[in-house]
């Protein structure tokens, strides 16, 4: 494995801390929160949840010979405290098991954080329809992360949808704020729904107020 050691940047001016981060031979850091990564050495994680998507390419064992695989791209959150040694490898280098589990959409990876083996959830990343499903993976994070809600807040990746849910109590706030399921909502819109439903019945009366103000 290669070992890079990085920079860990917390927002809100969070000290710095650095820490080691071994790929085993084969394995691609695609994008990182989002953002691309042209190589390992230059990645910037944040001390706390941070979104990556990887996949593989290289030769595996199969019955006494090597068999070429590339992998599709994996999305997972894996947490990191500062100063952190995380390592990623392959669950298996048995070229059979890990053409299953791509098959059966099932994990590949694995991951340990201090030489703990971490529990992370591993998704296939969507694809896009054509013939290249896989050429833009910024533009599919973004949808991916679009399409569920998530956005990125001070090392914890937040689920903006859950949180609506969870203080709604299945109770229409408002024909201004009302959910629908069945259309692809922005980042911004689900804030605002989650801060109108989170707001007291004075508040909302001081920003319908405020919306009439602004025609």
């Amino acid at each position: 494995m290669n070992k890079w050691y990085l920079s860990f940047v917390c927002l809100f001016s969070a000290p710095y801390a650095t820490a080691a981060l071994d790929l085993a031979s084969g394995i691609s850091l695609n994008t990182l929160n989002g953002e691309v990564v042209e190589s390992v050495e230059d990645a910037v994680f944040t001390s706390g949840e941070n979104q990556l998507v990887l996949d593989y390419t290289g030769y595996l064992s199969d019955k006494g010979k090597r068999e070429f695989i590339s992998t599709v791209p994996y999305i997972m959150v894996v947490n990191v405290p500062e100063n952190a040694d995380v390592d990623i490898d392959l669950l298996s280098r048995k070229y059979a098991k890990i053409e299953k589990n791509v098959d059966r959409e099932l994990p590949i990876f694995s991951i340990s954080v201090n030489g703990d083996d971490a529990e992370v959830v591993q998704e296939v990343l969507p694809p896009s329809q054509g013939a290249l499903p896989y050429s833009d993976i910024p533009q599919l994070v973004k949808d991916y992360n679009q399409e569920r809600g998530l956005v990125f807040d001070s090392g914890k990746i937040r689920s903006l949808k859950e949180e609506l849910a969870a203080v709604q109590t299945g109770a229409v706030v408002g024909a201004t704020v009302a959910a629908d399921s069945t259309v692809q909502e922005s980042e911004n819109t689900l804030q605002l729904k989650l801060w109108y439903s989170r707001a007291s019945e004075e508040e909302r009366k001081a920003f319908q107020k405020w919306l009439i103000d602004q025609k």
